[in-house]
């Protein structure tokens, strides 16, 4: 027996299919993120059929035979924009200054060596010194190779200074190797090494101990490569700190950045936030899509339109005195 909340949904379903005002705002809500919040309100044991009822039409798939290159109708899979075919050239730029640019909404292609690069020396231990020789302490390996150098102990020509892990003794390592090769050594309780470098009671060299880890400075930019690449960020269309070729706007967060392929053709690609995006022709000629953060397209948009995804275009500024939309008082558009 239909309870009165399942009735209820299915009055709200048969009236939002032959009231076309209803549904279109019905579907304005669900864009907003609020359909959600109106199907928990009227029971939510049927918000699947609830949304059927009202976006079936705007989030169809495009006709089997649309073109899936991305100069035309918006494809099933964007996972970035830029480097399509793998040369390592840009095939998109910036439409104003046409310098090369690339988008990839899941991150950007190299880790940002330039952030959160200052760091405690994570070999440091707290009671203890390291030492090479008689004469070669450090409170940290790299101080005491670094000491060892200076002092002449080691010949910098002979040896590729790297450290290894070389044994572990509850859980702290109490050795670790300097290596005459250039090879990765394996992470074994024993490797063979050139010579090592093993930890003692700061009784030994008090000089040299630390109360506290010395901080690894390794902060780099990028290589410059000719081109700003962008992600998706915080509801924001972004270009690294970290990259030299970013000027200060690509860093800053941008709603939209318009890009140019080598026919001269624009896109638009727009942050709209819940980690999503949309890309469209500003010209009105080809379709667009909305997008998830790993490109899938999870809307075909009509030629030359936005959905009304923008948060720019969500309100038109006017106020009628909170009677629309819940009663916040605000005109959306």
């Amino acid at each position: 027996m239909a309870t009165q909340q399942d009735q209820l949904i299915q009055a709200i379903r048969r009236i939002a299919k032959s009231d076309p005002e209803i549904r279109s705002l019905l579907t304005v809500l669900q864009k907003r993120g609020a359909l959600d919040g109106l199907v928990k309100l009227v029971g939510g044991s049927d918000a699947a059929a609830l949304e059927d009822c009202c976006t079936k039409d705007d989030d169809a798939d495009p006709e089997e035979g649309d073109p899936e290159d991305i100069s035309e109708d918006a494809p099933p899979e964007v996972p970035d924009i830029g480097d399509e075919d793998g040369d390592g050239e840009s095939d998109w730029s910036d439409c104003e200054t046409g310098d090369p640019i690339t988008f990839a909404p899941g991150g950007f292609p190299q880790p940002e060596t330039c952030k959160d690069c200052s760091r405690p020396d994570p070999t440091w231990q707290s009671g203890y010194v390291w030492r090479i020789s008689s004469a070669s302490y450090g409170g940290t390996p790299g101080q005491a190779l670094a000491t060892a150098q200076a002092d002449g102990t080691l010949n910098a020509a002979q040896y590729d200074f790297r450290l290894g892990e070389a044994s572990i003794n509850g859980g702290q390592v109490t050795n670790y190797c300097y290596d005459s090769f250039a090879r990765d050594i394996p992470g074994a309780t024993w490797v063979i090494c050139a010579g090592t470098i093993s930890r003692y009671p700061c009784s030994f060299s008090q000089a040299n101990c630390l109360d506290e880890p010395p901080m690894i400075e390794d902060c780099q930019d990028w290589e410059p490569d000719g081109a700003t690449s962008y992600t998706l960020a915080n509801g924001c269309i972004v270009a690294s700190k970290c990259d030299p070729d970013a000027s200060a706007a690509a860093q800053a967060c941008n709603e939209c950045i318009t890009v140019c392929n080598s026919a001269g053709e624009e896109r638009r690609v727009c942050a709209i936030g819940n980690g999503q995006w949309i890309l469209y022709d500003p010209n009105g000629k080809y379709k667009g899509g909305r997008y998830d953060a790993t490109g899938r397209r999870l809307e075909i948009l009509p030629a030359g339109e936005t959905g009304g995804y923008l948060p720019s275009e969500a309100y038109d500024g006017s106020y009628d005195g909170g009677t629309i939309g819940g009663g916040d008082g605000w005109v959306w558009n």
